[in-house]
């Protein structure tokens, strides 16, 4: 890609990014609908067909800009499956497995970027020992109806997405899950971003 559609692209990127983020501030002013709608997505997703079938449950940490995904872990944890949540460790991102004799706020502490993180009493995951389906939750400023994101612009999921592909040796799903007024038609991307297979909203379940 040449240098002027770089420059483009993250031209291009940078400003829906304002956008999006003035739209998520202007949404989460009002905690009645972001409730609500947080309440909509964990439904959808916790009776979605691939939720049902995965063995694993790789999930984020939500922010309040962000469906809530504490139930969902909670669940998860619940049915049995084996579930793990990311930890920043310098340019990359690990899973670490969460125990679940134990709650989950007793494994968390405040990690990069004021996000809760597992802490030093948590196992990593080894990507190669990951059994059955593998359902990857990914958080996003925006997401498109074929399965393109839009991220914060670290790269911390492209990275890891790309990573776990090559390591794992099952089904990888990735699933981007936000609020549907973050579904635009179009989202700029490049060679490096990785698609979507799902996008789940508290309106519907998107097949990219």
């Amino acid at each position: 890609m040449s240098t002027i559609v770089n420059e483009m692209l993250r031209f291009q990127k940078s400003e829906l990014r304002k956008t999006m983020r003035g739209h998520l501030n202007d949404f989460t002013r009002n905690s009645t609908s972001v409730h609500g709608c947080s309440a909509n997505a964990q439904k959808r997703f916790l009776s979605s067909d691939i939720y049902a079938a995965c063995e694993t449950l790789l999930a984020f940490i939500s922010i309040e800009t962000e469906p809530g995904s504490v139930p969902l872990i909670t669940k998860a944890v619940g049915d049995g499956k084996l579930v793990a949540v990311p930890r920043v460790l310098g340019p990359d991102m690990e899973f670490f497995r969460l125990n679940p004799n134990l709650s989950l706020d007793s494994q968390l502490i405040t990690g990069c970027f004021g996000i809760g993180e597992p802490d030093e009493n948590t196992e990593r995951v080894l990507l190669s020992d990951l059994q059955g389906d593998v359902l990857v939750m990914v958080p996003g400023l925006s997401f498109s109806t074929n399965g393109k994101r839009l991220g914060k612009g670290r790269g911390y999921y492209d990275r890891f997405l790309a990573e776990l592909c090559i390591a794992c040796r099952n089904r990888v799903i990735a699933v981007g899950y936000c609020f549907d007024f973050q579904i635009r038609q179009h989202i700029p991307a490049g060679s490096m971003d990785m698609p979507m297979d799902y996008v789940i909203t508290d309106k519907r379940v998107i097949s990219c």
